[in-house]
Order: structure tokens, then C-alpha cells, then sequence
């Protein structure tokens, strides 16, 4: 079975927003790094979930990043190997 990891990599607090983006990964050393960008509503989370269940059903471990401020979306999907 796959072992799959949900967090929140930022988040606004007291002394503004704080993210531990930069401890995630080193996209100087990634095999490979996407960046998706689009408006709102057009489906980038729904891909990034999509591609996270296609790595789980091949028992590949991810790390699903949850957007804190909507935690039904994703920021991220990692999958470290």
C-alpha cells in the first residue's frame, strides 16, 4: 500500500505568511519540477490530484501539499521517487 502524506507548506500567522517551500524539495536537484498556473476554477488541483491516485495506485509514496487557504485544494504533489 502506498503511504500517502498531507501538510500545509505556508500559512498567514501573526507575523505575516510563513511557508516551508524552500525545505520541500531543491528543484536544482529534482528529477523533474512542473509548475502549473492558471485561474481559478480551471482544473490545476484536480490535475495535481488526479496525477497523486495515478502514483498511490502504482504503490508510489506522495506527499499531497494542501492550500491553506482552501484545504480541499492542492498546492503541490510530490512524489519522491
Amino acid at each position: 500500500m502506498a503511504k500517502i502524506t498531507h501538510f500545509f507548506s505556508g500559512a498567514n500567522s501573526g507575523n505575516g505568511f510563513q511557508n516551508l517551500f524552500p525545505e520541500i524539495m531543491d528543484p536544482e536537484t529534482a528529477y523533474d519540477f512542473m509548475i502549473l498556473k492558471g485561474g481559478p476554477g480551471v482544473g490545476k488541483s484536480t490535475f495535481m490530484k488526479r496525477i497523486g491516485a495515478a502514483a498511490e495506485e502504482r504503490g508510489l509514496e506522495t506527499e499531497q501539499i494542501r492550500c491553506s487557504g482552501d484545504p480541499a485544494s492542492l498546492d503541490a504533489v510530490l512524489i519522491p521517487s
